[in-house]
């Protein structure tokens, strides 16, 4: 035997050794205490959790419904005995947790008092149900569940093309009961989550109010004291500068959700006027501005201004549904530009060239043609000239070339706006050289008569004498 075969086997015999040892200990422990006690006591620990965290819930929970409780019909509840044995809640769950706010208000238990068992779901790998009634057209829901690829091309869901048509029936009407078939149209908003927001009321209502009770849109007068009247020219000019810094970029000028950055987003940015009039109110306005709206561009603006500012930006914003309550005369704004030019003399600082003028139009089109049309004559897709919301109605161009006797009063109104109306100042968005550009552009909406005699020799470069010959 060698030397090495020796060694290892003098190795195995001791470890055998020390085995029998431990076993001869452990012997002894068990002969010597009694573990009935611990295992006992184990026991009782885990029936005692099991009984605090199941049984005590379940006997002491009143099973007070929630307001998006369901008791539902006899097909309903065949509808819902089918989708539970279909699996349909495998991918597909039924609950909104504090972080799911964009689906709808925060699951409670007692919107499952009527659910037994519940139908909360594993996993995502459809859309969260919770919510689902009244929010899809009925026929759609008839179409995706027998070919789900016909309403949704790129679902995984599979075709449930061998249910009968009774079936069908009562699984969509199942489907449709789920979450209350919420059919309120302020409801199609998701509710905040933070309690701080729904008691919010808007500070400056009361004189916004106040304005709206002694103005008469179509003479577009205000009546009321010259006190009131100062107030809200403050508050809503302030309000509009601090929109136009903030808010124009991707709302536009006009709230139409056409701002230059809403090119560049997916999520398409708000139309105010559709959006805040469907608010269910003034704190949701509040909340959604301060908040921002995640997974898009909006920002939480609480986290940059006070509340002041953001009721501010609120107040004007509402001009975008109620029209602008105008306290301050448009003759005033052209007195300004009378004024202005005088004082200054201003001149055109560009020389009128193809390029000026392409520039502007391009400007144009993308800042100034959704209040005043393409063709300048105050009839853009939001005038409510043409049905939209703006009012007053915005400026027409011909009609302004006419009037107008000096270039100041051009720069003027872009530059400065027009009083508790929703012409914005430009000075906050364009550069001088913008706006002379602009106003290029703008001054060919006048008739020849007029370009020809009053703006083109305003000019050097030769294109604009020959622009409207």
């Amino acid at each position: 035997m060698s030397e090495d075969k020796k060694k290892d086997e003098g190795i195995i015999d001791k470890i055998e050794e020390e085995i029998d040892e431990i076993e001869e200990e452990i012997e002894e422990y068990v002969h010597h205490h009694n573990l009935l006690p611990l295992v006992g006591g184990a026991f009782a620990v885990f029936f005692l959790m099991t009984a605090m965290v199941v049984a005590m819930p379940y006997m002491f929970y009143t099973g007070t419904p929630s307001t998006d409780a369901v008791t539902r019909t006899p097909l309903e509840e065949q509808g819902r005995e089918l989708y539970m044995n279909l699996g349909c809640f495998y991918c597909h769950s039924q609950f909104v947790r504090e972080i799911d706010w964009g689906i709808g208000n925060q699951s409670q238990a007692g919107d499952y008092v009527y659910d037994q068992p519940h139908s909360l779901g594993t996993e995502r790998t459809g859309p969260d149900l919770s919510k689902i009634g009244g929010m899809r057209p009925i026929q759609w829901h008839y179409m995706h569940d027998r070919d789900p690829r016909s309403t949704s091309p790129g679902s995984i869901m599979p075709n449930f093309e061998f249910l009968t048509d009774q079936q069908i029936d009562a699984l969509v009407a199942y489907i449709n009961s789920v979450g209350t078939e919420d059919l309120n149209t302020y409801n199609f908003q998701p509710w905040p989550p933070a309690e701080e927001y729904i008691n919010k009321t808007n500070p400056f209502k009361p004189l916004m109010m106040s304005v709206q009770a002694n103005y008469d849109p179509e003479t577009e007068e205000f009546t009321g004291d010259n006190a009131t009247a100062e107030e809200w020219t403050q508050l809503f000019e302030q309000g509009k500068e601090t929109y136009i810094k903030l808010c124009l970029s991707c709302h536009g000028c006009s709230g139409n959700g056409q701002g230059p950055y809403a090119r560049h987003v997916i999520e398409r940015p708000a139309n105010l006027n559709e959006r805040i009039s469907n608010y269910p109110g003034d704190f949701y306005h509040f909340w959604r501005v301060s908040e921002g709206v995640p997974g898009t561009a909006m920002p939480a603006w609480k986290l940059s201004y006070n509340e002041s500012t953001i009721w501010t930006i609120n107040t004007y914003e509402m001009s975008f549904v109620m029209g602008s309550l105008r306290t301050v005369s448009g003759d005033i704004s052209d007195e300004e530009g009378d004024i202005f030019n005088n004082a200054t003399g201003i001149m055109p600082g560009i020389t009128g060239s193809q390029e000026d003028y392409e520039k502007g139009m391009a400007l144009f089109n993308l800042y100034c043609a959704q209040c005043h049309g393409v063709e300048g004559h105050g009839d853009g897709p939001a005038s409510s000239k043409t049905g939209g919301y703006i009012t007053p109605e915005p400026a027409n161009f011909t009609e302004s070339g006419s009037d107008f006797t000096n270039y100041g009063r051009y720069v003027w109104k872009v530059r400065e706006g027009v009083e508790t109306t929703n012409m914005p100042p430009w000075k906050y968005v364009l550069s001088d050289e913008d706006i002379f550009k602009i106003i290029f552009y703008i001054q060919t909406f006048s008739t020849p008569d007029d370009f020809n005699s009053k703006w083109a020799p305003l000019y050097t470069d030769p294109f604009a004498g020959e622009l409207m010959r």
